[in-house]
């Protein structure tokens, strides 16, 4: 079980290579090709299988006293609403916990936490080196803030360089640059000029619009600064293309 789930986390990148964006995004190429995810499929109803099982056990053996896991909280909330007599209580089944449970895995393993937190971890790094001035800029103003102790989320409004660095850093170098297909649900105008017919799938282009010099000055150079007001100050309201998590319902919040 435990080759089933490594899968995800380490080879599904490497065997899908691009092929699963033609194949997603080019209708008429699922005539020519396989489905990549074909396999990726496979292996998840193996781990949902695996999870609901777990979960007959857990339940089995739940104790109150000791919420051991993750799975005994949900058995646990379950339990608690079907005594309760609470609306809904019976969407609380295994499958859903499942579900749930391989949802977390899922994203976090293969869309937050494989591709776009390693990529952007190491862009930071790159630009750090590269734009050693910067470097020395935050790290004067993280010594100036914090001293010797630990960062604290609050300290994020007083490290106005460090956050535009952070910014900049997003949208100059993207993880993803193509937002996540939309559907029009009837006919309608796109800035006035652009007719789309409803039930079209729609997908925005994230690198173009966070590099387009129509809105960012020199967009393809790096220049933490334009995240700075006059005073130095991070500006935490920019334009509305900044978009590095997607736009629209469903859009990542992070």
């Amino acid at each position: 079980m435990y080759t089933n789930f490594h899968y995800p986390s380490h080879w599904i990148e490497y065997e899908t290579n691009n092929s699963y964006g033609i194949y997603e995004f080019i209708p008429i190429a699922r005539y020519l090709m396989a489905n990549p995810m074909h396999k990726l499929q496979q292996t998840y109803n193996k781990c949902f299988k695996y999870v609901i099982n777990e979960l007959i056990l857990r339940d089995n053996t739940y104790d109150e006293s000791n919420g051991r896991d993750f799975c005994s909280q949900f058995i646990a909330a379950k339990r608690r609403a079907e005594a309760e007599g609470k609306l809904g209580f019976e969407c609380l089944n295994d499958n859903n916990i499942a579900a749930v449970v391989m949802d977390f895995y899922m994203y976090l393993i293969i869309t937050a936490g494989m591709g776009t937190s390693f990529t952007t971890l190491v862009w930071n790094l790159l630009f750090m080196v590269y734009y050693s001035d910067w470097q020395q800029i935050m790290r004067n103003e993280v010594n100036d803030r914090l001293g010797d102790r630990a960062p604290v989320v609050a300290d994020k409004h007083h490290l106005h360089n460090v956050m535009a660095f952070l910014y900049e850093t997003f949208r100059c170098r993207n993880p993803v640059p193509f937002g996540a297909p939309h559907m029009t649900l009837s006919d309608t105008i796109l800035d006035g000029k652009y007719t789309v017919p409803g039930q079209t799938i729609l997908i925005h282009h994230s690198w173009h619009i966070l590099t387009d010099d129509s809105i960012w000055p020199n967009g393809e150079q790096f220049n933490p600064g334009r995240f700075l007001d006059d005073h130095g100050h991070f500006k935490s309201v920019g334009p509305l293309a900044y978009i590095p998590f997607g736009a629209g319902r469903l859009y990542d919040p992070s």
